[in-house]
C-alpha cells in the first residue's frame, strides 16, 4: 500500500499490487508546487518535481517499505506499508 500525504494530510491510498496498468497524477501544493507521481505494478515514484533540489525524483521507483519517497521543498511523502495479508511476511527483529 502506498499512502501519500501532502502537510501531513492523507490525500490518497493505492494497492501497489492492484494496479495492472501505469498510471500519473500530478499532485498541485502551495505557491505552484507541483509532483508528477506515477504508479506501476508493484511500484511508484515521483517522476517529476517543481523543487530545487530533485531529491524526490532521483530516488526513483519504491516497492518495499524501508524509506518513504520524500519532497520537503513541496511537503509531500509517500510512504509505502505492507498490505494486511503480508503482515506475516513483514520484517521484525525476530525474523531478521
Amino acid at each position: 500500500m502506498a499512502d501519500i500525504y501532502q502537510n501531513g494530510i492523507l490525500l490518497r491510498t493505492i494497492s501497489l499490487f492492484s494496479v495492472t496498468e501505469r498510471e500519473t497524477f500530478t499532485v498541485h501544493g502551495e505557491h505552484g508546487a507541483e509532483n508528477v507521481i506515477e504508479v506501476r505494478p508493484g511500484s511508484i515514484a515521483v517522476i517529476s518535481a517543481s523543487c530545487p533540489d530533485q531529491i524526490c525524483v532521483h530516488q526513483g521507483f519504491r516497492g518495499d517499505t524501508l524509506l518513504p519517497i520524500t519532497c520537503l521543498p513541496n511537503h509531500l511523502v509517500i510512504q509505502i506499508r505492507p498490505e494486511a495479508s503480508d503482515k506475516a511476511s513483514e520484517m521484525d527483529a525476530l525474523t531478521y
